[in-house]
């Protein structure tokens, strides 16, 4: 991606909304403006009652769609009521993929405009794994064998502003998986991923 400038050429009756103060004895015109709305596609997947009890299993495997380019901007992951038998930690990873695993279970996306629609494959636990690239991220997370009135671990990753978020395609073999290293039985997660598709990286 590029820097560029753009040229704007007045026609008739056309204006921007301005503030004229006086700096330095100077007239100056400071320009409002006004964000708009985002425009690309943006989608909500959800994976529910994921089970964490195998070390090395990819709970969730996320992949392009083949023509545009993925970007994830929020992950969370959180315990479901589903509780272990002992307090453990969970040890998780958050890896790029090469190619996409095959098997387990497919999931479905959430559009944010019910006009959009994620062609890229989403699962959980593929049966047989993708190939694992670049490690992205680490996680640990803390779950208590009982229910208490404290408030349970939760995994919450979100791209910085001015950063940009990890991106992944446009191939269908380019793709995110997070992966268990530290697995605990008897337990399931709620897994979140928000996708914002655009075209250009």
């Amino acid at each position: 991606m590029t820097t560029s400038a753009v040229g704007i050429s007045t026609g008739t009756d056309a204006y921007l909304h301005s503030n004229s103060r006086s700096i330095g004895g100077t007239a100056r015109e400071e320009q409002y403006s006004l964000p708009a709305w985002g425009a690309d596609p943006t989608y909500q997947i959800v994976m529910d009652d994921v089970s964490p009890d195998t070390a090395n299993d990819h709970i969730m495997q996320i992949m392009a769609d083949g023509t545009n380019y993925s970007r994830l901007v929020r992950l969370e992951v959180r315990p479901t009521e589903n509780l272990p038998a002992a307090d453990s930690v969970l040890k998780l990873a958050l890896y790029r993929l090469t190619t996409a695993g095959t098997g387990g279970t497919a999931e479905a996306d959430g559009p944010y405009d019910d006009a959009d629609a994620y062609a890229g494959d989403m699962r959980n636990s593929p049966s047989s794994k993708g190939t694992e690239g670049d490690l992205l991220e680490v996680f640990y997370m803390h779950i208590d064998s009982t229910l208490s009135g404290n408030k349970p671990d939760t995994i919450l990753w979100e791209a910085l502003p001015g950063v940009k978020p990890i991106i992944f395609g446009n191939g269908t073999a380019d793709g995110i998986a997070l992966k268990v290293i530290d697995a605990v039985a008897s337990t399931a997660l709620l897994i979140k991923a928000t996708i914002v598709e655009t075209t250009y990286k």
